[in-house]
């Protein structure tokens, strides 16, 4: 099954788990215009507003990113305002395993931050996730990795620099005493 579908069908089915949970979105009257383009709203805060953003985000697959604006940062606000909801704690449960793997995604790309911010989405849901010491392992590991390769590089880079200006010496000494000795070599007799 590929990505993509089991995504959809992730979207799907959280889509369902939280309707049933949910108010019935309003509908708009007989005559009265259909809003086009909703004008950028600041994050909801109450629990109608939370559980229809953690449906628009699932719906539109952004459930770990962009940072504030994703289904498992909804569903922590959603979360700290239901703490006893089984809904939310299991809803939270089943997006996890993506945070896990756009956090391991972040560190292949070498985007640390990234990696952290997923890294503290993930202790935010769950404390006492198995995957918590391996990612924090793997970004340490990765962010060592990169600043020995970002110092080898610098060192490789100083080395060129050292060089090309030993070979750019050597010319102009070449070059002077070249015109040192043509300037030595006696005139020829005409």
């Amino acid at each position: 099954m590929s990505c993509v579908l089991r995504a959809t069908l992730l979207a799907s089915s959280f889509g369902l788990l939280l309707s049933a949970c949910s108010d019935p979105a309003p509908v708009p009257a007989a005559g009265e215009p259909a809003v086009a383009f909703a004008p950028a709203a600041p994050a909801p805060t109450d629990e109608a507003g939370l559980r229809r953003a953690v449906r628009e985000a699932t719906a539109a697959q952004r459930v770990y990113a962009p940072a504030g604006d994703n289904a498992v940062e909804y569903l922590l606000e959603l979360r700290g305002l239901r703490p006893d909801d089984a809904s939310i704690a299991t809803a939270l449960m089943e997006l996890l395993p993506y945070a896990v793997i756009g956090s391991e995604q972040a560190v292949g790309r070498e985007d640390f931050a990234e990696a952290r911010r997923l890294l503290g989405l993930i202790e935010r849901a769950d404390g006492s996730a198995p995957a918590l010491s391996r990612l924090r392992e793997s970004i340490a590991a990765a962010e060592a990795n990169a600043a020995r390769r970002l110092i080898a590089e610098a060192e490789a880079e100083k080395l060129r620099a050292q060089q090309a200006a030993e070979e750019a010496a050597a010319a102009e000494r070449e070059t002077q005493l070249a015109e040192q000795a043509a300037r030595q070599a006696p005139a020829p007799v005409a």
